[in-house]
């Protein structure tokens, strides 16, 4: 409750946005954890925020170096499994669900002719797990229409587009992901 008694101004915020969508890899990891080892030397935390895939497997990974003792919180979170958390302790969070299922359904009913699902994603680590998601429910999905994936990380924008262009009313198209394409723009 005593945190209840504060308000927002006596709160001080540090957001750092990873970029983890455009740069990614081993190398970028390691420039992220000096300069937070850098930007955080001797400052006290109460807690930290990560708000998708990439920033709560970021702190997982490297919690232990930056911030061992300071609680966690997670939200946004696609895709979650328990063992993603690795046995942390001082660690909760909010995922991000979408119900699949019951919007193919309101799709399908919507458009009654349709007999192709055509789904949009890309190669990013949020579009893998909504990808993930949405092929639990697969075997479904194929008993009400024909499923087709196009993931942005095989083809490029304009290529995307010429192919949905041509789709007529036999066909509906999910959109999952849509960060990058193959040429990462």
């Amino acid at each position: 409750t005593t945190a209840l008694n504060y308000s927002l101004s006596d709160i001080e915020q540090r957001i750092y946005f990873m970029n983890a969508k455009w740069s990614h890899g081993a190398e970028y990891d390691d420039a992220l954890l000096r300069l937070y080892k850098t930007d955080y030397t001797g400052i006290h935390l109460n807690g930290i925020i990560t708000t998708d895939n990439d920033a709560l497997q970021f702190a997982v990974k490297y919690r232990s170096q930056l911030f061992p003792t300071v609680p966690v919180f997670f939200a946004g979170v696609n895709d979650f499994k328990n063992d993603m958390l690795e046995g942390q302790t001082q660690i909760t969070g909010v995922v991000e669900y979408t119900d699949y299922q019951d919007t193919i359904e309101l799709a399908l009913r919507l458009r009654p002719q349709a007999s192709n699902l055509i789904v949009v994603t890309d190669g990013s680590t949020t579009g893998k797990a909504r990808k993930a998601e949405l092929m639990q429910i697969a075997p479904w999905i194929e008993t009400k229409a024909h499923l087709t994936v196009l993931s942005l990380e095989d083809i490029s924008f304009p290529a995307m587009l010429e192919s949905l262009k041509s789709l007529g009313a036999e066909s509906v198209v999910l959109l999952l992901s849509h960060v990058t394409d193959v040429n990462d723009v």
